[in-house]
């Protein structure tokens, strides 16, 4: 007897076990935001028990596991051309965020940078720290006659991304390349943006790009760019929001890069979760537990950000949000 109901306490203590440990919603993608979504998906399970994994592969690994369905939802920092996937998606941004230039030098000074000068060092034209057009811009910082290593991601990354697309609308040559050309043009590269703070730290004289949270997080010093309206702006809360200060089309879709803003930062960006509009393949549990994790983020969740030096969504894009994640389907299931 006694046998018996030892093991049908450690079947009941099992069982509770697997109930606890059961992940109900499967994400991917964007490393740019992760530190951001970790802490809200702990937040959110702690508020509601829905438990959420969320594996930070990047962007691109982000799109391409929700077009093949392998994940419940996806998440980018690309804006997705939708004409790839099977059935109508949608974007909702969560936060914004800044691509912040960092780079190894001594005494972490704060270097300014022009944005013809980014260009010339991340096509490899400048090759040195002591380059006359960038002692000129800092005439009160010894830089060392040091050559630049450049650092670059090699996977699919949106953080490239919006680095890039910031490149094309302040150099035109640049924007005549078909495709973004600097993962081709260096050696050093990273595959995420904790490997890309990692690098920059280990390596004298590199210089690299990375979201704001890891370079904070790693103590990695970022340097001020002139914005549009000829202002050096360090990437920061404040600047960060500034940028959004335009309007959002209905979808979202927008990047934020080379602001007119004249306090703003001019590599920021929204960060997007994507998820099919038409949920009904799913389970309608499921769906309603994503679409309610999705709103807590878009609300709840914003609280979360500054701390982790990200920008909460400005009243605009989160009532624009609020219309694409009405707009999802789920309550009946497909024929």
């Amino acid at each position: 007897m006694k046998k018996i109901l030892f093991a049908l306490l450690l079947f009941i203590l099992l069982a509770g076990c697997g109930k606890k440990n059961q992940v109900d919603l499967l994400g991917a993608g964007a490393t740019f935001p992760q530190p951001l979504y970790e802490k809200m998906f702990k937040e959110f399970n702690n508020e509601t028990d829905i438990r959420i994994s969320y594996h930070g592969i990047g962007s691109g690994g982000g799109i391409f596991r929700l077009k093949n369905r392998k994940t419940d939802f996806g998440a980018t920092d690309i804006i997705v051309n939708e004409k790839n996937f099977p059935e109508e998606i949608v974007h909702i941004p969560i936060c914004l965020g800044a691509v912040a230039i960092t780079y190894n030098l001594p005494a972490n000074p704060q270097i300014n940078f022009t944005p013809e000068v980014l260009v010339s060092i991340f096509s490899g034209k400048i090759t040195n720290w002591n380059n006359e057009r960038l002692t000129s811009l800092n005439p009160n910082i010894i830089l060392p006659n040091q050559r630049i290593l450049v650092v670059n991601r090699s996977d699919e990354s949106g953080t490239s991304t919006i680095f890039h697309d910031y490149l094309c609308k302040v150099n035109k040559k640049w924007k005549e390349y078909k495709e973004n050309p600097l993962k081709k043009i260096f050696k050093l590269s990273a595959s995420s943006n904790s490997e890309m703070a990692l690098l920059i730290k280990d390596t004298f004289g590199a210089i690299g790009y990375m979201s704001l949270s890891y370079a904070q997080s790693n103590k990695i010093p970022c340097g001020k760019i002139m914005n549009l309206s000829g202002n050096f702006i360090a990437p920061e809360l404040q600047s960060v929001s500034k940028a959004a200060e335009c309007e959002i089309s209905d979808n979202t879709t927008i990047y934020l890069t080379n602001t007119k803003a004249a306090n703003g930062y001019p590599i920021s960006s929204f960060s997007w979760l994507i998820l099919y509009k038409d949920l009904r393949y799913m389970e309608k549990e499921k769906a309603e537990k994503l679409v309610k994790m999705v709103n807590w983020m878009l609300h709840n969740g914003q609280e979360y950000a500054p701390s982790l030096h990200y920008a909460a969504l400005p009243e605009e894009a989160v009532q624009k949000a609020e219309v694409l994640l009405e707009s999802i389907i789920y309550n009946e299931k497909k024929q």
